[in-house]
């Protein structure tokens, strides 16, 4: 009986711990699986949670500049594979501009910047409506006096809709 009562406690204890590490745990001549197995009561086990792509990004730019980074290119990379994997049907990208030289000359450069991330997420061949646009000095992320360099501020904002 005490070697009985020895096993059923090991099992209990092996099942608790099997169970927290999602793995399997062997007592005896028994192996209870614990990762694949449905319960005893006949329900199928959850489905794993897989995390929503991301919707939101952002990629930098140099000062008075709008070309693709390496490291913007990455992020832009995965952009296009979230478009994809969303099944989303618009893409709206805002360009900004820090706060050197005048207004007309940064919202212009804002421009640019959107439309040169456009152009590369056209370029990787997702066909969706892609909306460019800039605000030039306005919604700063870091707010600076007029006339300072601030890399947060050159900036595209991507949103996957």
């Amino acid at each position: 009986m005490r070697r009985f009562l020895s096993q059923i406690l090991a099992l209990a204890i092996g099942l608790n711990l099997g169970f927290a590490a999602g793995g399997t745990f062997a007592a005896g001549s028994g192996t209870v699986e614990t990762a694949q197995a449905a319960s005893d009561s006949g329900d199928e086990p959850a489905a794993p949670v897989a995390e929503p792509p991301a919707r939101d990004y952002l990629v930098y730019f140099d000062f008075d500049s709008a070309e693709i980074r390496p490291d913007a290119a990455s992020i832009l990379d995965r952009v296009a594979q979230g478009v994809f994997n969303v099944g989303s049907s618009n893409v709206t990208l805002v360009g900004h501009a820090d706060t050197v030289g005048p207004n007309a000359y940064n919202q212009w450069l804002s421009e640019q910047r959107a439309f040169a991330v456009r152009e590369y997420l056209l370029g990787k061949g997702i066909a969706v409506q892609v909306i460019a646009k800039g605000r030039g000095e306005e919604d700063p992320r870091v707010m600076t006096k007029d006339g300072v360099e601030e890399q947060e501020n050159r900036r595209v904002e991507i949103r996957i809709d």
